[in-house]
């Protein structure tokens, strides 16, 4: 799925989504050359209350120092604790999708769209917030050797009950602010 949004040049994104369905993706995550895996997990709780969770296995680099063929890219130096989507009888809570920001390099960063506040029982609107976690590559001391962490993060101008009504509306505009926060941060 492809979004692109008029208000500046080159700003079109690349979106790779995984709706409801378990399964297994090949994505070059990290834009090696060489196919990572996204598994995805739908769990049904028997109630309104399902979600996905994701493991992310990030192809082993040439000359790595292991013989291990993936590496899961977990846990996370980020607020975010759990790869997994969110959802209450009536609305979506958290959602989870890979972007590519052209401006910013090939590689997909996790794009985590989730209510900010949510009230008790989460059935009515609140503001949204969109985060972008970057892939550290492994080139920065430390274990695990590849994890996402925070690089960029915008809230709605609106409340709303579903995060995903607050990408449809407002994906132009939080896109050019996440990406101008990329840029800055480089």
């Amino acid at each position: 799925m492809v979004y692109s949004s008029d208000s500046l040049s080159q700003t079109e994104a690349v979106i790779f989504e995984i709706n409801y369905e378990s399964g297994i993706y090949d994505l070059d995550l990290n834009y090696d050359g060489l196919i990572d895996k996204v598994v995805a997990g739908y769990h049904a709780s028997g109630t309104a209350h399902s979600f996905i969770e994701f493991n992310l296995l990030l192809s082993n680099p040439p000359n790595f120092r292991t013989d291990q063929v993936y590496h899961s890219i977990a846990p996370f130096q980020s607020k975010l604790q759990e790869l997994t989507t969110r959802s209450n009888a009536d609305c979506q809570i958290r959602n989870i999708k890979f972007v590519k920001f052209p401006k910013d390099g090939e590689d997909y960063k996790l794009l985590v769209i989730e209510r900010v506040n949510v009230p008790s029982g989460g059935h009515s609107e609140s503001q949204v917030e969109f985060s972008v976690l970057k892939l550290n590559r492994g080139n920065t001391a430390g274990v695990p050797a590849f994890y996402y962490l925070d690089s960029a993060e915008v809230v709605s101008d609106n409340e709303y009950c579903s995060v995903n009504d607050a990408f449809d509306q407002e994906w132009a505009s939080i896109y050019v602010a996440l990406s101008n926060q990329l840029l800055s941060s480089k």
